[in-house]
């Protein structure tokens, strides 16, 4: 990717990334202090993956390697926003967020624990 292509295109190109290495395995995302939020701490920098839920809006935010906020991407954008790919934003923001929340709580493994406790014939 070209330094002369948009913040914004460069940001949404490192989401669906994430999102890709997440699905296959690749990324692990941890739990913040902010129960809405979601870390992958990578080599270079970090992502943090966001939702604000009293405004229904998710933020993608990069980190360099001393922890500082240095872009973001957001889901919404102010008012008469002219911003191309402001349709494609937001459905990879949404998927990116579940797959970080569901990984770093351990979603899936939670449930298949409790349906095996649940299902356990009771021998008494």
């Amino acid at each position: 990717m070209a330094e002369s292509e948009s913040p914004d295109a460069r940001l949404l190109a490192i989401a669906k990334n994430a999102l890709r290495q997440t699905k296959s395995g690749k990324f692990d995302w941890v739990e913040t202090d902010n129960q809405d939020a979601f870390l992958h701490t990578g080599e270079s920098a970090s992502i943090v993956i966001s939702r604000y839920f009293a405004s229904d809006n998710y933020t993608v935010r990069i980190l360099n390697a001393a922890g500082r906020s240095i872009e973001e991407l957001s889901s919404r954008t102010s008012f008469g926003s002219t911003r191309v790919e402001d349709e494609l934003v937001r459905p990879v923001l949404v998927d990116l967020y579940d797959i970080a929340r569901r990984t770093a709580l351990q979603t899936d493994q939670v449930l298949d624990d409790l349906l095996a406790e649940v299902s356990e014939d009771d021998a008494s």
